[in-house]
């Protein structure tokens, strides 16, 4: 089984976002939330959802693992764009992230409590 190659953050520092300054005049301030450009985000329907098993779990805010397998079904090239993929997701696992984080905090709580030790019976060989 091959190993999940490591994940790289795509948000979009302000830093590299083209004509910052114009943008940030325009608005007063540039916003600290990170920025990502369009086409990174996915809309699951109620009945994805359901397939995933996470109706009514995730919440605004709330970070979603999932891994997914999809079909390239474009690739373009121009000047002035450059370089575009679409991809078809076709099969995906998800779980809601905080949930399972909150599970592992809760389980290590439970680890550090003391634990009673048994004695040793010095008649037993």
């Amino acid at each position: 089984m091959e190993v999940i190659p490591k994940m790289i953050d795509l948000a979009i520092k302000p830093t590299e976002i083209e004509n910052v300054k114009v943008m940030a005049q325009a608005v007063g301030t540039v916003s600290a939330e990170p920025y990502y450009p369009y086409g990174l985000a996915i809309c699951l329907d109620a009945q994805t959802l359901e397939k995933l098993d996470m109706e009514g779990e995730i919440e605004c805010g709330d970070t979603v693992h999932f891994h997914a397998m999809a079909k390239c079904t474009s690739v373009s090239d121009n000047q002035q764009a450059g370089k575009r993929v679409e991809l078809q997701i076709m099969m995906m696992s998800a779980e809601n992230e905080d949930e399972e984080n909150e599970a592992d905090d809760e389980a290590e709580e439970r680890a550090e409590l003391p634990i009673a030790h048994k004695a040793k019976n010095p008649y037993k060989k």
